[in-house]
């Protein structure tokens, strides 16, 4: 211990550790006590048991010097929360666990969007018809006498109308339920073909009654017509619409569509339609439909004529080609 003692008090101040250096006057006046209230240790003013560490709310969030832990609230002298409150957002918490994660629908591009909705109008379409058409339907279709045909063009283009188109080709057979006509008088009805006069194109209209008048127009689309009244009067009905019913693909809005569609060409003018494969018949029994008439579309005549409400077509259908 002597030694040790004397090798102390032989060494430098700079030698010693920092504990253990003697502090000059001047740094011992400069060292003020700390006031009681800064104090965080053992005082009179806060005993050990009233000591406080880092502050800690009752259920579990702490803070330290640097402010709340993650999770805590940003205020720092909030309240902690009540009872029932705290046990109705655990409560909420768990539910929303619990829940399962809504099913969104997955994102579609256009083509796709597309596809999706054509598919979906022929699904709705499909149900729609085996409504329409049950399956024992086809062994109640009636086929149509020459005599119906040889009537008012007005009266038979009225009562065409909820009548099913049947053509049968290369073993497909395929039905359309008229929905849109119009009605042509004769030869003078200056909006038909048969104003121009008896040529080799319109020589089908001023024949028999029950026949198919097909022609081409715009040198792409054909068109069909059924030949009324007697022999020699130039009176026609065209077809402009029709419902599919069966093996009927595409659209069928239209003159040209409808023939497109149905598979009808200029190889079926002049064709009987009282024939086994292109005939027009009636459901049994007969379907009730509310009747629209309009003007026709796309006249180049006089005014008189092309005002005329001979366009006829089944209300609230939506297979029309134009209201």
């Amino acid at each position: 211990m002597d030694t040790e003692a004397k090798s102390r008090q032989e060494a430098k101040p700079s030698d010693l550790p920092r504990e253990t250096r003697p502090q000059s006057e001047a740094t011992q006046q400069r060292q003020l006590p700390a006031r009681k209230n800064e104090v965080r240790g053992t005082s009179e003013l806060n005993p050990p048991e009233r000591q406080r560490g880092p502050k800690q709310r009752e259920w579990g969030v702490t803070h330290d010097s640097v402010g709340w832990s993650v999770g805590g609230s940003l205020k720092r002298n909030s309240r902690p929360r009540p009872e029932s409150q705290r046990s109705r957002l655990s409560a909420r918490r768990s539910r929303n666990r619990q829940r399962r994660p809504r099913k969104c629908r997955p994102v579609e591009n256009g083509a796709k969007r597309r596809r999706n909705r054509t598919r979906r109008r022929k699904a709705k379409n499909k149900r729609r018809l085996a409504r329409l058409l049950p399956r024992n339907r086809r062994r109640n279709l009636r086929k149509l006498e020459r005599k119906f045909y040889d009537r008012d063009t007005i009266a038979v283009a009225r009562e065409l109308l909820g009548k099913y188109l049947v053509h049968a080709s290369r073993g497909v057979e395929r039905i359309g339920r008229i929905v849109e006509v119009e009605a042509y008088l004769g030869a003078h009805d200056l909006a038909a073909h048969s104003s121009k006069g008896l040529t080799e194109r319109t020589k089908v209209m001023f024949g028999p009654p029950g026949r198919a008048y097909v022609y081409l127009i715009y040198g792409m689309y054909c068109c069909m017509n059924v030949v009324t009244e007697e022999e020699g009067h130039g009176a026609a009905v065209l077809l402009r619409a029709v419902e599919p019913v069966k093996n009927v693909e595409g659209r069928t809005q239209g003159p040209g569509l409808l023939c497109q569609s149905m598979h009808i060409d200029r190889r079926l003018n002049a064709h009987d339609l009282l024939s086994d494969d292109f005939y027009i018949a009636a459901p049994l029994p007969c379907e009730s439909h509310v009747i629209v008439k309009r003007p026709r579309v796309g006249m180049n005549c006089p005014r008189r004529w092309a005002r005329r409400h001979l366009r006829f077509y089944i209300k609230g259908n939506p297979f029309v080609s134009r209201r």
